[in-house]
């Protein structure tokens, strides 16, 4: 009686806690429209200046404060205060800004600085922004006053207004490049199908974030994009992710584990750089090369287990993972780099096939090798696992209560592994048995 009371009052405080944090940006679309109208290159007085800003995008600035960019394709991406910065960055003559049709790609950080530029015309044939690319201009200031979730022909391109829990809208399609940066105040947020890609560090250093949903039917995530998010616990990586970049989940130090998406085809440099709480992971057989310092610091990996497929280990991918026991590599593997665990403190098992690669690897570095299998933790979702990640944890208890108060979306799988009396609903009768699982007050 006295835990289930306990549990009570914990589930009551993790209401109140969530009801504090979450706030109210789970809001509409946020877009500036493109009238179709044609561009007066008489109206605007005399030409100030002109250039490229791409391969085949050009411009011209006129008199009266009008930047008239036409021709097609991309503009060329641009880092303020750099060797080449952005022919328009801190320019505050600059009022009017006109993309003429033909342009896909506005580059980032383009019109940094720009404290004066209010009216924008964006035409219907851009289909991505780059990061910062409006940053500092008065026309995204704003648009942040009217809606925290800025976006621009459905790429949201500014989040990082926004606190507690968000809904990206129904409708867009890509999350820009450093969307969310340094937003300290976001504590979940729910990306609905349609997004096909997360951008380079949308969502970099945003330490208070602990819950990410990321559709099925995304494509990529970009380098460093949820890089030192510090509190995150668990992420749900869909199988329709081909390509995960540089960095993506590095230094989240409250990572417990983490299900490798079957499309992706190698995992990137420093990918889990530093991520202390993964105890295992599985590395299917879809991956072919495991690139660069993958795992480097992973101190509490007990147990990797790589799946027949993998062909390549390259330098440092497990090097300070001191509490690594037991590696399962297949005979699939024809390239082990000598430095792939490089300065290895402890001693380990790895496990293969005789005659393999990995005996010849155990033998030249004095480990020990046998060919029995290792045991792998078991990471088939559990009752209550609302994330799939193989482990029933606070966290779980966490999304399962902001479902149930209807404050987050996510998938219909998470919806079935949450909804734990079968019932077709989460609700906050399974947000108290999940939190009861975590506790192993109750078996899953």
């Amino acid at each position: 009686m006295r835990k289930t009371k306990k549990v009570l009052c914990m589930v009551m405080a993790l209401t109140m806690v969530t009801a504090g944090t979450v706030g109210t940006s789970a809001v509409a679309e946020n877009t500036v429209m493109a009238e179709e109208t044609a561009f007066n290159p008489n109206a605007h007085g005399a030409k100030l200046s002109e250039g490229s800003c791409g391969l085949t995008a050009k411009y011209t600035i006129y008199a009266d404060g009008m930047l008239y960019i036409y021709g097609s394709g991309k503009m060329k991406d641009y880092q303020y205060s750099s060797i080449t910065p952005s022919p328009f960055e801190v320019n505050l003559n600059l009022k009017s800004l006109y993309v003429e049709d033909g342009i896909t790609y506005i580059g980032s950080e383009a019109f940094y600085g720009c404290t004066n530029l209010k009216d924008i015309h964006i035409p219907s044939s851009v289909a991505a922004v780059g990061g910062m690319a409006f940053e500092g201009t008065a026309w995204l200031d704003a648009q942040k006053k009217i809606n925290p979730l800025v976006s621009l022909n459905k790429v949201l391109i500014d989040g990082r207004g926004c606190k507690g829990s968000v809904k990206v809208p129904e409708g867009i399609t890509r999350i820009a490049d450093r969307a969310f940066e340094g937003n300290v105040a976001l504590t979940d947020i729910s990306i609905p199908s349609g997004v096909t890609s997360v951008g380079e560090e949308a969502f970099f250093q945003c330490s208070g974030l602990n819950f990410v949903q990321l559709p099925d039917g995304l494509k990529t995530v970009g380098d460093s994009a949820f890089s030192q998010c510090k509190k995150m616990m668990s992420v749900s990586l869909p199988d329709s992710i081909t390509k995960i970049g540089e960095g993506a989940f590095s230094d989240c130090v409250s990572l417990t584990a983490v299900k490798i998406p079957a499309g992706v085809k190698e995992l990137a440099k420093t990918i889990f750089w530093n991520c202390s709480k993964l105890e295992s992971v599985v590395v299917p057989g879809t991956v072919s090369t495991i690139n660069d310092q993958a795992f480097y610091s992973c101190m509490n990996l007990k147990t990797v287990v790589l799946e027949n497929g993998v062909r390549m280990i390259k330098k440092e991918v497990f090097t300070y993972c001191d509490a690594l026991e037991d590696i399962a590599i297949p005979s699939s593997v024809t390239s082990i780099d000598k430095d792939a665990f490089f300065d290895w403190q402890y001693e380990f098992t790895i496990h293969g096939t005789a005659g393999s690669e990995a005996q010849t690897f155990a033998k030249n570095e004095g480990l020990p090798f046998s060919t029995g299998p290792v045991n792998i933790p078991d990471n088939k979702p559990k009752r209550g696992d609302v994330d799939g990640n193989g482990a029933v944890t606070l966290s779980d208890a966490q999304i399962a209560l902001k479902v149930a108060l209807n404050l987050v979306s996510i998938s219909e799988d998470m919806k079935k592994r949450g909804d734990t009396d079968g019932d077709g609903y989460i609700t906050l009768k399974d947000a108290q048995t999940i939190l009861k699982i975590a506790l192993n007050l109750i078996s899953a």
